[in-house]
């Protein structure tokens, strides 16, 4: 029987949310210089990389989760047909994006007449990264060609965590793997902690955020080889309220971070703020999966779990989409640079709408025929 937690795929609508969020604050050319906007949007609004760590501690979870049941099943893993999955739900819409981001694009953005707020240029000499899924690593060192494209760094992490993970549960016993994750996330910390003034070495490369990924297969390991999912089952309303709060109250921290001088004071909190964020994830995760008191279980709202469930395509397309609306509002005589509160909120809502509906289309003429075949090597 196919495993499939019912409350997981709202919480990936709300990952994508904050990365949207963020990324219309920095590229819809709405220029606001009060300092009310200034602060509110550091402290709250551009904090997309959040939303990046909460899909990979969900990953990891999910994918070390599904791997321990099919050693308990089979007492291997069948490593083609895991590759084979992964490669039928992540390389078809990966590609769209490439094609559309390197060579349909950017000769598009020039027939409109250029002046968008963001680059739409076509570097094809970077194309090899993205093709060998290490676009992170390339993005760790030089900007990326376009934010198109950009997005894909997170895929690139993922599909090199999707390629040596399964290694290495097939080989090593779940007793010796706990000690194998607890080793990868003090790595990727004390990897981080001299590197956190070096924006692309702490937010793209691999080692630095491989943290996030590690947290989410140590839940799947405590859940399966410890007591703790008992803990879970039966913890308080009262603890989960302080859980959300915490988590809340955390972010505009984080946000005010930016204003602390990087020195030998506060490299270690630059370094711990996303383990931290990482691991309070993974309690999310484990309070929506096992809860009996849970305030609430996303997977009732059928609308967010849908959304949820086209999340890929929302995280793939949104910068498209946005593309898409800024040309249309370029075409109409309008600027995409402006200040008009009314036009900004215009453009992010039928950004917003329109990146559903792209994704939407997407999910069931495209991704739901690559859906199908993937069963096939379902264990």
């Amino acid at each position: 029987m196919k495993t499939y937690f019912h409350n997981l795929d709202g919480l990936r609508f709300f990952a994508f949310l904050s990365v949207f969020i963020s990324h219309i604050v920095l590229f819809l050319g709405y220029h606001n210089e009060s300092l009310f906007f200034t602060k509110f949007k550091q402290l709250f609004l551009v904090q997309g990389d959040l939303g990046v760590n909460f899909f990979f501690v969900l990953s990891g979870f999910l994918i070390t989760y599904l791997l321990f049941q099919e050693i308990k099943k089979s007492s291997t893993i069948k490593l083609s047909s895991f590759y084979m999955r992964r490669i039928l739900r992540i390389w078809p819409i990966y590609f769209i994006v490439i094609i559309l981001g390197f060579f349909i694009i950017p000769p598009i953005a020039k027939m409109v007449g250029g002046d968008f707020p963001f680059s739409t240029l076509s570097d094809v000499s970077v194309i090899p990264w993205y093709l060998l899924f290490v676009a992170n690593i390339s993005m760790t060192f030089q900007n990326a060609p376009n934010i198109f494209v950009a997005v894909l760094w997170s895929i690139s992490v993922e599909e090199q965590f999707y390629l040596i993970w399964p290694l290495l549960m097939k080989k090593f016993s779940h007793k010796t793997f706990g000690y194998i994750i607890l080793f990868i996330i003090l790595v990727s910390f004390f990897g981080r902690l001299p590197f956190v003034y070096h924006y692309g070495l702490s937010q793209y490369f691999t080692i630095s955020v491989m943290s996030a990924l590690a947290v989410g297969a140590g839940l799947a390991y405590c859940v399966e080889y410890t007591k703790i999912k008992k803990y879970f089952i039966k913890i308080s309303r009262r603890k989960i309220v302080l859980l959300y709060i915490l988590i809340f109250s955390l972010v505009p921290f984080k946000g005010a971070l930016s204003d602390i001088f990087i020195d030998g004071s506060y490299r270690f909190l630059y370094a711990i703020i996303p383990l931290v964020f990482s691991i309070l994830f993974a309690l999310v995760i484990a309070e929506q999966n096992y809860c009996e008191n849970s305030l609430f279980k996303i997977g009732k709202k059928k609308i967010l779990t849908y959304l949820g469930k086209i999340s890929y395509g929302l995280y793939a397309y949104h910068l498209i989409a946005v593309f898409i609306v800024l040309s249309f509002v370029k075409t109409i005589g309008l600027h995409t640079k402006y200040t008009n509160l009314y036009l900004y909120f215009t453009i992010i809502i039928s950004s917003f709408l329109l990146t559903i509906l792209i994704s939407h289309l997407s999910y069931k003429y495209i991704e739901k025929r690559f859906l199908k075949l993937k069963e096939k090597f379902t264990v």
